[in-house]
Parts: C-alpha cells; sequence; structure tokens
C-alpha cells in the first residue's frame, strides 16, 4: 500500500513537468520576428507613400510654372496680383473753343477771334460796323482801345497779286490754312508785322495778313492766325 502511494505521487510529478505543456521557446521567436517583419511592411509602405505625394506635388508645381492659367498670372493662394495704375489721358482744352468766327463767304475763309474783339471794315466812314461777310479788306481790334486800327491784331487784305517789297524783308515756305504760304519778317526790325501771302481760291489773287510781332500783342495775334481756315 505504501508503494502505490509512491508510484501514484512519481506519475503527477510527470504530468506537470511534461514539456508539451508548457509555451515553447520557438513560438516566442517566431511571433517576434513576424511582428517585425510585419512592422517594416508598414514603414516601407509609408515610406513610399510619402514619396510618392512629394513627388506628384512637384510634378504639379512644375507644370503650373510651365503652362500658368490662360488670362492671368500664376499665383498662389496667399499671392495677391500687383495693382497697375494706369494714367488717364487728359487732352489740353482749346482756349478758342468759345471764340466768335468771322466767315468771308466773297473770298472763301473764316478766321476766330475772342468774344471781346470785333471786327472793321477799312474805309473810310466804316464807323463802327462789323465787318460784312464779303469784305475785301478788314481788321481785329479791342473796341475798348483807342487808335483801334493802330492797335489791331490781325488784318486782312484781299489782293489781284502779292506787293512788291524791298529786300529788306525775308522770305520763307510755311502752311497756313491747309495751304502753302510765304512768311514775310523784316530782317532790319523795321517793322511791328510780320506778313502771310497764301493764294485764294478760284485764282482770286492773294491775301495778305499782318500780324504783330510785338509782345503785348504777339501771342494772341498768333493765335488768332492759327484758327485761319480756308471755306470747303
Amino acid at each position: 500500500m505504501d508503494n502505490s502511494e509512491v508510484v501514484n505521487t512519481g506519475i503527477q510529478e510527470t504530468q506537470e513537468t511534461n514539456p508539451a505543456s508548457a509555451p515553447s521557446e520557438s513560438n516566442k521567436w517566431l511571433k517576434i520576428v513576424l511582428l517585425g517583419v510585419f512592422g517594416l511592411i508598414i514603414a516601407g509602405g509609408l515610406v513610399f507613400a510619402g514619396y510618392w505625394y512629394g513627388k506628384n506635388s512637384k510634378l504639379k508645381t512644375q507644370s503650373a510654372k510651365l503652362n500658368p492659367p490662360a488670362g492671368g498670372q500664376n499665383l498662389s493662394p496667399t499671392e495677391t496680383p500687383a495693382v497697375i495704375s494706369i494714367p488717364t489721358s487728359t487732352s489740353t482744352p482749346d482756349p478758342t473753343a468759345n471764340w466768335q468766327t468771322y466767315i468771308n463767304s466773297e473770298y472763301g475763309y473764316s478766321i476766330k477771334y475772342p468774344i471781346a474783339l470785333k471786327t472793321q471794315v477799312v474805309a473810310a466812314g466804316a464807323g463802327t460796323r462789323e465787318a460784312p461777310p464779303n469784305a475785301r479788306e478788314l481788321y481785329i481790334y479791342n473796341p475798348e482801345m483807342e487808335e483801334s486800327y493802330m492797335n489791331r491784331y490781325i488784318n486782312l487784305e484781299a489782293l489781284g497779286s502779292e506787293l512788291t517789297r524791298s529786300n529788306e524783308w525775308t522770305r520763307t515756305q510755311v502752311r497756313l490754312g491747309g495751304k502753302s504760304a510765304t512768311k514775310l519778317v523784316n530782317s532790319n526790325q523795321t517793322s511791328d508785322f510780320d506778313i502771310y501771302i497764301v493764294q485764294l481760291n478760284n485764282n482770286q489773287g492773294v491775301l495778305e495778313i499782318f500780324v504783330p510781332n510785338v509782345q503785348d500783342k504777339g501771342t494772341l495775334s498768333n493765335q488768332i492766325l492759327s484758327t485761319f481756315k480756308f471755306l470747303e
């Protein structure tokens, strides 16, 4: 009876120390290796995804630089286009716009002059009447000045042909009223006038225009002359 108890006790000890019932050491290492391989696969996938995303973004940026959108600049979302101010062109106002116009239908020309001035026929007993549209000779003057003829701003006279003048008059070719004209300047400065000579239409002769060259009237006189035109 004592022997059987000893045998049973030995059997129990053998079962508790059986290697098949304990965790295998090789299985632990296998799990560790598998986990390591799985981790490397995940890390490699993340690295590849980051590389592919960066490369794709770089290609898009280069393509946008080489092919900017039509009709605009290649701007990033945070950039704003520069504002370029274009100066507006302003035209110089015409100082003669509000002037009155004298039209000579007989000799086919017109000329403008300031409202404060008047026209006057060069003839005995003409008085202060404005020049008619068929006046052969007239001048433009300031009615508020004494001796209006001596203080005239411009004098126009239609003649059959040009008058003969001395050699002290220097001749140059200019344009007047859309036509070729001759300008005479006294080289000895013995005259207060320059003279312009232009051919009239329909073989009516010439028109001689006397323009003061003195400082107090020269500027306005030349402005008046610049409005001279032939009628169409």
